[in-house]
């Protein structure tokens, strides 16, 4: 479906968006969102290293980006002079582009080195989507500075910066040194896919994992990285298993890991003894993905700091209990009937949040239907789309 735009009729041709976000591989978000832009009824040219080969019903031109220099120049010139070059190319690439194109919008999600070079290459009007750690990881200490000069560098520069949580915009704000022009807009989720009633997924996808359905299992949804406490997760499920009644396993994915991390959480697995418990989830199609909430009773989400996670949405959209860091990003967002809040970054805690949450548990596939409500009104892909198509045609207008 395409929304229509009354401002862009009678136009010799389609407003055209030059649209930029990371696809390959575990980049879910970035298949989103390029799916929501062809939706919108601006033609779309998509730049990146790989083509995600979408089925829409709107198509778009694919133009992939050259292969950084950068290795083979640090040898010759050094690292600082290599990043240079490097990146005088990368913005000289992206200038003749643009000026053979002569796109109304340019869109980048997530922003990196590639946001910042589109804003040195003068590409205006300039939309930024910041998705949480991008923003999050250059206010860490140790954060990497020439990654963190890139983020201020198109801060500064943009047009418009849209982010999934209002917290975000005063660290958008803090990075850039000055007040920036920024709107709340989620990605949102399809609450169609992402539904309760998946009784025989459910069934189905427990009894390939060997898990009963008087079992208790606790699944950590986000990628597997240490910005999301997974090492908390792991050691306060070693702690609790004592104090669960039922028997309880714990579910890890691995098809958006860092390998090393993965590693050494399966070591420690093993340190621990209850590898029998634990269970690595190797990659999925993204379609299968609301089977693993189905076949979940409780979903855990405990970052060291975050956005605002689809997570808690399509956990919200499939009716599952979610245990869950009581962060100041999360405040207020949506209905939070199904969150049991606990403190962050604290293993004491999480591991009588999941004793006293297992222990409590009674299988439902109807549970908090507010929860569920409040997202398919308010971050259903549709409103995304919708809202996308005016922030479009808005800044058009002030160009």
């Amino acid at each position: 479906m395409q929304f229509s735009s009354p401002r862009l009729t009678g136009q010799s041709r389609r407003p055209r968006v030059l649209f930029l976000a990371p696809t390959f591989g575990n980049w879910i978000h970035g298949r989103r969102a390029l799916s929501s832009t062809l939706r919108t009824g601006f033609e779309t040219f998509f730049v990146d290293w790989h083509d995600p080969q979408l089925s829409e019903d709107s198509t778009y031109t694919f133009i992939r980006l050259p292969q950084s220099r950068r290795h083979g120049l640090t040898r010759l010139a050094g690292e600082a002079n290599a990043r240079r070059i490097d990146e005088w190319f990368f913005t000289w690439w992206l200038k003749r582009l643009w000026n053979k194109l002569l796109p109304d919008i340019v869109h980048v999600c997530w922003i990196d080195f590639r946001a910042a070079l589109c804003a040195r290459a003068g590409m205006t009007p300039l939309i930024l989507s910041a998705w949480g750690s991008d923003i999050n990881l250059q206010l860490e200490a140790g954060a990497d500075p020439a990654w963190r000069g890139h983020t201020i560098e198109a801060l500064r520069s943009a047009s418009l910066t849209t982010v999934d949580s209002p917290a975000l915009i005063s660290k958008c704000q803090s990075l850039a040194g000055r007040a920036i022009r920024s709107e709340v807009l989620h990605l949102g989720i399809d609450t169609q896919t992402f539904r309760s009633d998946l009784s025989r997924e459910r069934a189905e996808l427990r009894a390939q994992l060997g898990i009963s359905n008087q079992d208790v299992l606790i699944s950590s949804m986000r990628a597997l990285s240490p910005a999301y406490n997974h090492e908390i997760i792991l050691d306060a499920f070693a702690a609790a298993r004592s104090g669960i009644t039922k028997r309880a396993y714990l579910l890890f994915k691995t098809f958006n890991a860092e390998p090393s991390y993965a590693e050494k959480l399966k070591i420690k697995v093993r340190e621990y003894g209850i590898g029998d418990q634990v269970r690595f989830v190797d990659e999925m199609p993204e379609a299968a993905l609301p089977s693993l909430y189905a076949a979940t009773d409780l979903v855990v989400n405990y970052p060291r700091q975050d956005g605002f996670p689809v997570t808690l949405l399509e956990a919200a959209a499939c009716q599952r209990i979610v245990i869950c860091a009581a962060l100041e990003t999360y405040s207020d967002m949506i209905a939070d009937d199904n969150i049991i809040w606990t403190s962050e970054n604290s293993c004491f805690a999480l591991t009588s949040a999941l004793i006293k949450a297992a222990n409590a548990y009674d299988y439902s596939d109807s549970r908090f239907p507010r929860a569920r409500a409040t997202v398919v009104s308010a971050f259903s892909r549709g409103n995304y789309q919708e809202r996308l198509v005016a922030l479009y045609e808005g800044v058009m207008a002030t160009r």
